[in-house]
C-alpha cells in the first residue's frame, strides 16, 4: 500500500529530522547552552520518544544562570 510507504517515509525523516537538531544541540550545549536547549525542545517536539533527550536538556539547563534545571523536562 503506497500510503503506508509514505507515512514510514515520513517517519524516518522526521526521525532524521530530530537527529540532526540533536547533533546541533550536541555541538552547542558547553559553550552555548541556550541555543542547544533550543535545539534539544525542537527536537523533541518531533521526537518526544528519544531516550537521550531528557538527559541533555536537564545538562544544558543546569549551565544556564538563572534557569531551573529540569523545568522543561519532557515528563
Amino acid at each position: 500500500d503506497t500510503r503506508f510507504t509514505e507515512f514510514r517515509t515520513e517517519i524516518k525523516v522526521a526521525e532524521q529530522r530530530a537527529a540532526e537538531l540533536i547533533r546541533k544541540g550536541d555541538d552547542q550545549a558547553l559553550r552555548y547552552p541556550r541555543t542547544a536547549r533550543d535545539y534539544y525542545v525542537q527536537a523533541a517536539a518531533i521526537d518526544a520518544d528519544r531516550s537521550d533527550l531528557e538527559g541533555k536538556l536537564l545538562d544544558v539547563e543546569r549551565r544556564i544562570p538563572g534557569e531551573c534545571a529540569g523545568c522543561m523536562s519532557l515528563k
